[in-house]
């Protein structure tokens, strides 16, 4: 009651369009040109059955978007309602992908149309929410727009990733934003501008029931005190994202389900794909068995989405809103649970990732229509806004996918005399930011089939700015001609000679340890005031002398026991075998002897080794200890009591030896400005308190950045970062002191590799998982790709450059599974074709340069005439001709 009376309130101080998001996208129509020909006739037979009084003319529109939801594993299977509702009383598209398979880049392509090279969120944490997302792209998302032509426009759910819920973004007249990422229970939200949080009841906390309930609750009473104008509605469920926790009467459903295990299941290794590929093996007994929970645990939350949509759908239908709403539900990106060794996780170039469900139902459009036309998430916000009869931006990469649909009346096929038009083929898939090639590994220079010639590679790089030659102040490298062949040289700067300046420098006092010897100066001192406070004639001066320090070391290393009971307190060389420069290994005659001496030194090197290890295990603790620990840096002129010479300038104070002396210390960007209580090794804080004060306590977060603009005189996007950078050294923080320390885990963290650690408390509701903790890999840092996708009448396949020069190619025509690379069989020339289009399509911008036009063959040209039109007659029943639109 009192979340409607608030919105109650809220109407009566301020067209019906309800937007149902599922984590994925949408497409949209043809340009502005489209729009102001055909937009008026497509809604036209809506108005001329709406025109009444308290109806908006204007249809609503709902969007439904899920998180994590795939395809290809199945998911769509178990939501009966959801497939009665839109698949079979609606269009339903085959063909549906994202352009980028992460979460933030995602769902920022979704609402802004635009590709991840344009509105720069490349990942979950670059860019996700930062300053220059919210003054730029941001500014400029459908509901921006919508809400300046009249809509009523309402956000429920799941945003961006690292959203932290201080503002309220710009188009959103009702916002019920989820701080941070998915989670169902123990979350907090920002409504319309006040901070709520939630805590782990299921009938007044559960999210996706909250997300339902709000919006249905915002739609109904927008229709009561606005009932001529649209109402354009986001449900952006956090199923089926981790932690997975399904509603009470669900949890007990799809015990035993095997609709994961596909035919790329556990298919590892994979020598022929890219670096994470190549290092991933089998899955153990106890990663299978969590894949199978995993499964069982994500198709359980999706009932609850299931549920959400027939409440919308039956919402609608009681108000008579239903033939006057479009409803859209997508994905953000798909999933996979197992395939090709992998855990779990998202974010590779392949369909398992790609592919999302995608349906729209609404007025006109025909009950249980396929289109197989690809249609991809930049396609969303021009679909919603043609819907809507607003004019498409320019700048958006996508097209409303509304003219698959309709052709200009609102009919299904071609209308007589109208012309066809082209639709995409081809789209780019695109992961992270290109900043520098790193080293190749050596498990890739095997596979060196698999790059790009190298005169090919040598003449790309020679072509760039920054290696032309001659060399230019500050340029690193140039490419010169040796011989008729390119190659990289480096650039050899002159060297300028500095003048140093001269330092005048103080003297301070340190109490030293190690120097049991007194200055000059200082045995004067005391001799002075011996004199002054002592009656004696004849005395003796007995100078104090500085002690050594009797306070023990933080931490030593054990000693090490040894076979004949004597103690070592570090590891010796081998004393009978000597290793060379050369890396050649000699060893005395004693060694080898006998047999039982053989043994002996070999158990011996053995001992050694062992020992050597558990010193560098504490080491790492050391490291760790003392990391935890760093001091606060400070700015100014800092006291260093150091023994060691310093050159002298040509000119400056003579020093004496061993004194000490003030140096100017620049401090850095810190990120240390804590409270000295938080620093304590022992002051433990309940688990409760840490998920409230750090992760979530914004309180926190403002004191440091006050400290930081008192310090430091940063811009408000260098603040945004820092800002953002504590946020996640709090949750890991958190993380360490709600786990502990669990055997085994610093074996999880490997080089090259985004690796987590599963605990047995990973999930809160039935099914728990009881089976152990376990250390799995889910990415890698060079997992850096751009990818041309292409299904046409006569191809189907995916081609992929990734930042290390590696290159893939999968014929699913021949290999619909994509299992093996089959880069090898693709002539030079071809190779060529498909690197100069995936470099046009990775700076495309707007939706002429990023939808290139089918490249028809001669005889689809003959066909097809000079003016694009096919002379012969279309078949009525067929919604689709080939890859026409």
């Amino acid at each position: 009651m009192l979340v409607q009376f608030s919105l109650l309130l809220r109407l009566l101080a301020t067209a019906s369009v309800v937007f149902m998001l599922s984590d994925g996208t949408e497409a949209a129509p043809d340009r502005n040109r489209y729009r102001e020909k055909s937009s008026s006739r497509l809604l036209s037979p809506i108005r001329k059955v709406h025109k009444q009084k308290n109806r908006s003319t204007k249809p609503n529109i709902v969007v439904v978007l899920t998180d994590d939801q795939d395809v290809l594993l199945h998911s769509m299977d178990v939501m009966n309602k959801t497939r009665h509702i839109l698949e079979e009383g609606g269009a339903t598209f085959t063909n549906a992908f994202v352009t980028t398979p992460m979460c933030c880049p995602s769902r920022s392509t979704i609402l802004t149309g635009l590709h991840t090279h344009n509105h720069e969120v490349f990942t979950n944490n670059e860019h996700c929410g930062s300053l220059s997302w919210r003054r730029g792209p941001e500014t400029r998302t459908f509901a921006a727009y919508l809400q300046r032509n009249s809509y009523r426009t309402g956000y429920f759910g799941k945003y961006l990733n690292t959203y932290n819920g201080t503002y309220v973004p710009p188009g959103w007249m009702e916002w019920v934003g989820l701080v941070r990422n998915s989670r169902f229970y123990d979350y907090a939200i920002n409504r319309n501008g006040n901070r709520i949080k939630h805590g782990n009841d299921y009938y007044n906390d559960y999210l996706t029931d909250l997300i339902a309930n709000d919006s249905v609750t915002f739609f109904k009473l927008s229709k009561q005190v606005y009932p001529t104008r649209p109402v354009a509605i986001v449900l952006a469920m956090p199923a089926p994202h981790g932690p997975e926790d399904a509603a009470p009467q669900y949890q007990h459903m799809f015990s035993g389900v095997m609709t994961h295990r596909t035919a790329t299941w556990n298919m590892a290794p994979n020598p022929d794909k890219h670096w994470i590929f190549q290092y991933t093996g089998k899955m153990t007994p106890q990663q299978i068995a969590f894949t199978d929970i995993l499964q069982q645990k994500r198709l359980q939350t999706l009932l609850s989405v299931d549920d959400a949509i027939e409440k919308v759908y039956n919402m609608l239908k009681e108000m008579d809103e239903l033939d006057n709403t479009f409803i859209l539900f997508t994905s953000d990106h798909g999933y996979h649970a197992g395939q090709f060794g992998l855990v779990k996780g998202k974010s590779m170039p392949y369909d398992m990732d790609t592919r999302v469900p995608f349906y729209i139902r609404g007025p006109n459009v025909p009950a249980g229509i396929v289109i197989p036309n690809i249609v991809l998430n930049i396609d969303i916000a021009p679909t919603i806004l043609d819907m809507a009869g607003v004019t498409i931006p320019q700048d958006m990469d996508g097209k409303s996918v509304l003219k698959l649909i309709f052709n200009g009346n609102g009919t299904r096929g071609r209308s007589n005399g109208k012309k066809k038009r082209h639709w995409r083929d081809t789209f780019l898939i695109e992961r992270g930011l290109f900043r520098a090639s790193p080293p190749r590994r050596k498990e890739e220079v095997v596979y060196n089939s698999n790059y790009l010639p190298k005169d090919e590679r040598m003449r790309e790089e020679c072509s760039k700015p920054e290696h032309q030659s001659p060399c230019q102040p500050g340029q690193l490298k140039e490419c010169v001609d040796d011989n008729g062949k390119l190659r990289m040289k480096k650039c050899r700067q002159p060297r300028v000679k500095k003048e140093r300046k001269k330092k005048k420098r103080r003297r301070c006092q340190c109490n030293r340890s190690s120097n049991s010897q007194l200055s000059k100066k200082e045995k004067k001192s005391q001799r002075q005031f011996l004199r002054e406070h002592l009656s004696q004639v004849d005395y003796k001066p007995r100078f104090l002398k500085r002690t050594e320090s009797t306070e023990e070391p933080i931490y030593e290393l054990p000693d090490l026991p040894l076979a004949d009971g004597s103690v070592r307190n570090a590891v010796e060389p081998d004393s009978k075998c000597q290793v060379y420069a050369n890396e050649t290994i000699v060893c005395s005659n004693e060694v080898f002897s006998s047999r039982k001496a053989w043994m002996t030194h070999r158990q011996f090197l053995s001992g050694q080794i062992e020992a050597l290890q558990e010193q560098i295990k504490e080491l790492k603790q050391v490291r760790e200890f003392v990391k935890d620990r760093k001091p606060a840096k400070r700015r100014g002129k800092v006291c260093i009591c150091e023994e060691e010479e310093e050159e002298e300038d040509d000119g400056s104070e003579e020093e004496i030896e061993g004194e000490p002396r003030f140096e100017l210390v620049e401090e850095e960007d810190s990120e240390e400005i804590e409270a000295t209580s938080d620093q304590q090794p022992g002051n433990k804080k309940d688990p409760t308190q840490n998920l409230s004060e750090l992760e979530d306590n914004q309180e926190y977060l403002s004191r440091y950045a006050e400290k930081l603009q008192k310090k430091f005189d940063l811009t408000e996007e260098e603040l945004d970062q820092k800002l953002q950078k504590k946020a996640k050294k709090l949750k890991r923080q958190r993380k360490q002191e709600l786990h502990g320390s669990v055997q085994g885990e610093d074996d999880c963290n490997i080089q090259g590799l985004s690796c987590f650690f599963q605990h047995n408390d990973h999930w809160k509701t039935p099914p728990l998982w009881n089976l152990g903790s376990f250390c799995f890999c889910s990415n890698s840092v060079n997992n850096t790709y751009w990818c041309l996708r292409t299904i046409n009448s006569t191809h189907n396949f995916l081609y992929c450059e990734f930042v290390t020069g590696f290159i893939e190619y999968f014929d699913m025509l021949e290999d619909p599974n994509q299992t093996k690379n089959v880069i090898h069989s693709v002539s030079e020339e071809i190779r060529r074709q498909f690197h100069e289009e995936l470099m046009l399509q990775r700076e495309c911008k707007g939706a002429r340069e990023c939808n290139p036009r089918p490249k028809l063959s001669a005889e689809e040209r003959q066909a097809y005439g000079s003016n694009g039109q096919k002379d012969e007659k279309p078949d009525p029943e067929r919604a689709w001709d080939g890859w026409i639109g």
